[in-house]
């Protein structure tokens, strides 16, 4: 039976072949506590959107329980975090604790879930800045093809959403983009990851079987080296 990963969703994945990445926020990390109620094939990223940083009064708790909770086994990645000018919160803020996630996601040994608007220059330049070891992943990639090109020039991975199946620009730049640095990811979608595999497909004019394999591959790059439970 060959997987589907789904690399970042904001609900579990219940088809038996899904392997889905939940994103959760802190007020969410309650679903760590009972793994019983967890379907099979659903893991967690963890992490502070953007737009929802805060009170800073309440920030340094939050980001000490999200290191505290990076050492669970279901805990595959950190994020979703990253950077947003349609945040209400000072750019400046947001680079800190965004380097905070990138330092929790070096010292965890996982990759970086990255949301990011209207700032991919500063991104790219923290990135340089910083030499992470471990991988960043810009999910939901709705941004131009210079952009694109930037970004996959720097090492980092794009996850694709929904918005691939009603964008001609995106198509285009997810037909250029080499699949070993490609995901998908259903987001806060009623779609089913199985769908957007044949979109991409048809997209890449590939098989539905050689990109369910070439992201397989990126799965196992990832994390078959991790100390945590891969998918």
């Amino acid at each position: 039976m060959k997987l589907l990963y789904d690399i970042h969703s904001h609900s579990y994945g219940l088809g038996p072949n899904e392997r889905t990445l939940r994103s959760l926020m802190p007020e969410e990390f309650n679903l760590l506590d009972d793994l019983g109620k967890i379907p099979p094939g659903n893991f967690f990223s963890i992490g502070i959107h953007p737009r929802f940083i805060g009170k800073l009064e309440e920030l340094q708790q939050k980001l000490a329980l999200i290191e505290k909770k990076s050492e669970k086994h279901l805990v595959l990645a950190i994020g979703e975090c990253g950077l947003d000018r349609l945040s209400d919160t000072d750019l400046d803020i947001q680079k800190e604790v965004f380097l905070k996630h990138a330092e929790i996601a070096e010292k965890a040994e996982k990759p970086l879930i990255i949301h990011c608007v209207r700032a991919y220059p500063e991104l790219i330049t923290i990135k340089n800045t910083f030499k992470p070891k471990q991988k960043w992943i810009v999910h939901g990639f709705r941004g131009s093809d210079e952009t694109a090109e930037q970004l996959l020039k720097h090492q980092f991975m794009l996850s694709f959403g929904p918005a691939l199946r009603n964008s001609q620009k995106l198509a285009g730049i997810f037909r250029k983009t080499p699949l070993e640095s490609v995901f998908l990811e259903t987001d806060d979608s009623d779609e089913k990851i199985e769908d957007l595999y044949e979109t991409a497909s048809k997209i890449a004019e590939k098989s539905v079987d050689y990109t369910l394999e070439e992201i397989a591959k990126n799965v196992e790059i990832l994390w078959s080296r991790k100390t945590v439970r891969s998918f």
